[in-house]
């Protein structure tokens, strides 16, 4: 990309970021509080072991979210410095493909049963994290929340999907930034002991989640295929749709 950027990627990606934040929502309400609910009320239970009272588990949990967040924000300035080492040419097909496989995820035609597995790093973290989950520093903290945030994850997954086909390193670290702060306001209530959900709103939230991830996949392929000059860009006013 040249030096000024692409400025049809840039306001396409402005409503990707709002999308990303609900998805993140959506998906805090759904998946997360499902499946990494043991592990919040893990870190909970560790932080507050002193008789914290709540301001201060309020500022401790503060500082695991924006770890957390901090390790989405490399995933993504990762993906997003791969995808932009693919050609200008090329980069409407790297969405077009990126697309496909988050639209195939989204109807469950591929699982990411494998992926949500992990590598070898995901397991050195996992192995480690009982460790940190008593941290008295603020550092400790920190790197308590930037260890979850490169755990095995289905739904960070897709949204690094997204940020890989944002075209820069930079775009790429803010739409996960946008996903983490999505995923914040339920789970630092599930951490303070304020959120409760029911498995059926959870399964709701959850085919809520997967219908972003239909938005963001659809977005993607007819992003590329504008990129490809197959069809035209749609905009309304200042808002690029792709």
């Amino acid at each position: 990309m040249d030096c000024c950027g692409n400025p049809i990627v840039e306001t396409t990606m402005a409503l990707s970021f709002a999308t990303l934040f609900g998805f993140g929502l959506t998906m805090s309400l759904g998946h997360c509080l499902g499946m990494c609910g043991p592990l919040v009320t893990a870190v909970s239970a560790a932080q507050r072991g002193d008789g914290a009272s709540g301001a201060v588990m309020l500022g401790r949990l503060s500082l695991y979210n924006l770890g957390r967040i901090a390790g989405y924000a490399v995933l993504g300035a990762v993906g997003g410095l791969l995808g932009s080492a693919v050609s200008r040419a090329g980069q409407g097909v790297l969405s077009i493909a990126i697309g496909v496989l988050m639209l195939l995820t989204a109807v469950g035609l591929v699982s990411m049963r494998r992926w949500e597995q992990g590598g070898p790093l995901q397991k050195i973290i996992a192995d480690r994290l009982p460790r940190l989950l008593g941290a008295r520093t603020a550092p400790g903290r920190l790197a308590l929340g930037l260890a979850n945030g490169f755990l095995p994850c289905g739904p960070v997954y897709k949204a690094a999907m997204t940020a890989a086909a944002s075209g820069s390193a930079v775009s790429g670290g803010l739409a996960m930034i946008w996903f983490g702060l999505g995923t914040v306001p339920v789970l630092l209530l599930f951490g303070m002991g304020v959120a409760r959900l029911g498995l059926g709103a959870r399964r709701l939230f959850n085919r809520l989640g997967a219908a972003l991830v239909f938005v963001m996949a659809v977005q993607l392929i007819l992003r590329g295929l504008a990129a490809r000059d197959v069809i035209a860009h749609a905009r309304l006013g200042e808002v690029v749709f792709w």
